[in-house]
Formats: structure tokens, C-alpha cells, sequence
């Protein structure tokens, strides 16, 4: 599928238990330290991620942030007994995050307690939007985020 020139793609990821221990505000990007993470820095690091990608990050606590707003240090971890209450939040975050956006393509990579909190989420996007997301355990999620993110880089 030919995406339109005026288009992005998304990468949704949940945020992650490890976190930098820093005081006050930092970006969301700074924060978080967990192995997609450092992946994904290490990919923007030595080839740049593609400019027509946004990223967004589903905090337990934030709800869905983009990595350069700032965020305080917490340890928060989302519980399946908290997952009902959290839908509408996480979802009128993601709606907020999206609005006006063009996406042609979303990427997932959602543990499933994650994406059990947004599993409408897809009629906030446009009919042709494609979805894809990431199974298996933590390093298959890594490699097909890793595939995925250098195949736009090429394109």
C-alpha cells in the first residue's frame, strides 16, 4: 500500500517500568529506559527515525503522551483490575493526540493488559488506516518494531 505524501505513520508503545531517576519535569523521551527504548534512541541515534513518524506512549499514569512532553518520575504500573476505569481516559487521550493527524499507518507494540485499555481505539482512525501489531514476546516485539522502522527509513 502507497502511502500519501501528506501522510505519517504512528507507533503506539506503552511506556516502561524502567525510568530514569530524575527530579521534576523531563521528557517522556528522556524518562523512559526500558529495551524499546534504548532501541529505538539507538536507531535515531545512527540513522535517524523517518521524519513522517510520531510516536505516542501510553503511560499508566499520563495516559497516551507524546515523547517530547514532560512528565515526572513515577512507578505506576497499569493492573487488570484498573484496566475498565482507565479505557475512557486512554482513549479521549488518543483521540486528542490523533485529531487532524493524517496517519496512514499504525504500528502497535502494547502488552496485553495495554492493549485491553484501548481495544476501540481503531475508530478514531480513517477507514484505510493500516494496523499492525507486534506479538510474541519482548525481543520479537523488538525486532518487528526494529523491521518495521527501517523499512520506512528506506522507502
Amino acid at each position: 500500500m502507497r502511502k500519501r505524501r501528506d501522510s505519517k505513520d504512528l507507533l503506539i508503545i506503552s511506556c516502561s517500568q524502567r525510568k530514569k531517576k530524575i527530579k521534576g519535569r523531563v521528557a517522556a523521551w528522556d524518562l523512559y529506559d526500558g529495551v524499546i527504548f534504548r532501541m529505538l534512541k539507538k536507531i535515531e541515534r545512527e540513522k535517524g527515525l523517518p521524519k513522517d513518524l510520531d510516536i505516542l506512549i501510553l503511560s499508566a499514569k499520563y495516559g497516551f503522551v507524546m515523547p517530547s512532553e514532560f512528565i515526572e518520575y513515577y512507578d505506576y504500573r497499569l493492573k487488570k483490575k484498573d484496566i475498565e476505569q482507565k479505557k475512557d481516559f486512554f482513549l479521549s487521550g488518543l483521540m486528542q493526540k490523533i485529531e487532524n493527524s493524517n496517519i496512514s499507518t499504525v504500528f502497535i507494540c502494547l502488552g496485553k493488559d495495554y492493549l485491553a485499555g484501548i481495544d476501540s481505539f481503531k475508530k478514531f482512525f480513517p477507514d484505510k488506516t493500516r494496523f499492525i501489531v507486534a506479538n510474541g514476546g519482548i525481543g520479537s516485539k523488538m525486532s518487528q518494531i526494529r523491521n518495521w522502522i527501517t523499512n520506512q527509513i528506506v522507502k
